[in-house]
């Protein structure tokens, strides 16, 4: 079951998209994200196609937490494709890049151009 919060919806039946803006919430098995403004582009069975979130977007799925102005998950593939400044954490380390791509089903990272990771390690003393 994915719930959708926000402070405002607007739904445009013939187009199949949802529009949710103000403190977004998406609240899923596989991810929990947060935004300004949640775009859903449904299919003609009215399953979720695509989740475009812009401003603030945040992410946490599977050990993985994200930052970035834009995200796009499309559910089919679990692709999401970062843009706007992301900064990915995982296992102690940072990643940013101007385009992050995670495709959770294969647990596969593309970052690019400008790819920078920042890693910490613990002292053994």
């Amino acid at each position: 079951m994915t719930e959708i919060t926000s402070e405002k919806l607007f739904f445009d039946y013939e187009a199949k998209e949802a529009v949710f803006t103000g403190s977004v919430i998406v609240n899923d098995p596989d991810l929990y994200m947060t935004g300004d403004k949640l775009t859903v582009y449904l299919t003609a069975e009215d399953e979720i196609e695509r989740l475009v979130a812009e401003g603030n977007v945040e992410i946490k799925m599977e050990g993985m937490q994200s930052r970035s102005g834009k995200a796009v998950y499309t559910l089919s593939d679990g692709k999401v494709v970062l843009t706007e400044e992301p900064q990915v954490s995982r296992e102690g380390s940072i990643l940013q890049a101007e385009k992050v791509t995670y495709w959770r089903l294969e647990n596969k990272l593309e970052a690019f151009p400008r790819a920078r990771v920042i890693m910490f390690q613990e002292n053994d003393s």
